[in-house]
Parts: structure tokens; C-alpha cells; sequence
């Protein structure tokens, strides 16, 4: 008798101590799902990159750079439906900037452009692997997006600034001194 006593409470025990279970687990899942909205409706409010041309420079590299325009394109358009797209925005984002690092155009392939690229990469990259975290750092995505388009803005400038040194005449002389400054310049045998 005790043992079929014993077995009744243990089979009323599991069944509330499931119930109990089931609530907590219910609970949780309302909690991360309202949290995931509040993401979502932070993220959405936020995603704004400015890759506007802003300079003749811009303008003039849209048209030679069809890389750069593409990665443009693709910071334009925004994730409207979950936090999914915008993971897969970013991953899009991060496979597009890899693909500027070889492809800038020679009149502009210089070693402070190219650094500025290789920082833009790294912001892009960084806001890549905050985004496709479980749980997101909202903060540090946000700070990351500013800090893309701070270095939207300094590629910006470093473009114009090539272009302005490019525009300026060398003197009589300079290119033959340059020539043999050049430490690279082929010896001839």
C-alpha cells in the first residue's frame, strides 16, 4: 500500500513540478521575445549609414569604382522585417567591404586611402560579428554604426585630399629628384 502510495505522490509531483516548468519556460520566451523587439525597434531606428558623395572625388571615383558603388548601394538599403535581415545585411556588408581592399583605383591607390579602407573594413567586420551574436550588445552596435560613418566621412576627406595634391603641378626638377629618392628604382647591370 505505501508503495502505490508513494508512486501516486510521485506522478502528482512530476505533474506540477512540469506545470511549474512549462509557466517559468513560457515567462522566459515572452521576456526574450520582448526584449528582441525592443532590439529590433532600437536597430531599426538607428541602422543610418550617410555614403553620399560628398565631393567631387566621390563623384569622379562612383563612376571609375564599380566596387565602391556597390557597397554604397548596399549601405543604403536598410532591413525592414526581423533581426535576421539585418544579420544578413551585415554579413552582405562585411563580404562587400573585403572586396574594396583590391580593387582601389590606381590614381587613388595610396597607402593613407588604403588604410582608411582597411579601418572602414575592421568597423564593418566589427558590426558583423556584434550583430550575429546570440544576444545582441545593442549599445556597441550602435556606437559601431557612428563609427562607420565616421569613417565613411574620413575616407571621404582622404579622397579629396588625393585629388587636391594630384591637381597641385610639380615643379621643374621635382620628378627626377623623386626618381632618385625612389629606393625600389631597378639598378641597371
Amino acid at each position: 500500500m505505501t508503495l502505490r502510495f508513494s508512486f501516486l505522490f510521485l506522478v502528482i509531483f512530476s505533474v506540477i513540478s512540469c506545470k511549474d516548468d512549462t509557466a517559468k519556460q513560457d515567462a522566459d520566451n515572452a521576456r526574450e521575445l520582448k526584449k528582441q523587439e525592443l532590439v529590433f525597434k532600437n536597430l531599426s531606428d538607428s541602422w543610418n549609414f550617410d555614403p553620399q558623395a560628398r565631393s567631387a572625388a566621390d563623384k569622379e571615383l562612383l563612376a571609375i569604382w564599380d566596387q565602391w558603388r556597390i557597397f554604397q548601394n548596399e549601405l543604403q538599403q536598410k532591413p525592414k522585417s526581423s533581426i535576421t535581415a539585418f544579420r544578413q545585411k551585415s554579413k552582405t556588408l562585411s563580404a562587400r567591404v573585403i572586396q574594396l581592399q583590391g580593387s582601389v583605383p590606381q590614381a587613388y591607390d595610396r597607402p593613407e586611402v588604403r588604410s582608411r579602407v582597411m579601418a572602414l573594413i575592421t568597423k564593418i567586420n566589427s558590426l558583423n560579428l556584434y550583430m550575429n551574436l546570440n544576444d545582441i550588445p545593442e549599445k556597441k552596435v550602435l556606437q559601431n554604426i557612428k563609427e562607420v560613418n565616421e569613417e565613411l566621412a574620413s575616407l571621404s576627406r582622404q579622397l579629396e585630399e588625393t585629388k587636391i595634391k594630384d591637381a597641385i603641378p610639380f615643379e621643374q626638377g621635382e620628378a627626377d629628384m623623386l626618381k632618385l629618392l625612389d629606393t625600389a628604382r631597378a639598378i641597371p647591370n
